[in-house]
């Protein structure tokens, strides 16, 4: 897991990619945000009664990156981080 300030550090080298990319300015400019600005309040029970209503479990196990991890060993980590980013 990283810490804190190589997480403002990514942060800061990925804005500093898009500012080449995208516009910042002006009332429809782009906005970089930070999940840590609405989950760090939360806490993880509540993060899985809101969110893990919404991922299904055998869906999950269909998936073949899904699949071909659970026969090599998942650990409970991955499984977490695989269905709060899979939908």
């Amino acid at each position: 897991m990283l810490t804190k300030e190589d997480l403002d550090k990514n942060v800061a080298a990925l804005t500093a990619q898009l500012k080449k990319l995208l516009d910042f300015e002006g009332e429809n400019g782009a906005e970089v945000v930070n999940n840590a600005d609405w989950t760090n309040n939360r806490t993880y029970i509540d993060f899985l009664r809101e969110v893990g209503v919404h991922y299904n479990v055998n869906m999950m196990t269909k998936a073949e990156c899904y699949a071909s991890r659970l026969k090599d060993g998942l650990t409970f980590l991955e499984l977490r981080i695989y269905a709060c980013t899979r939908k």
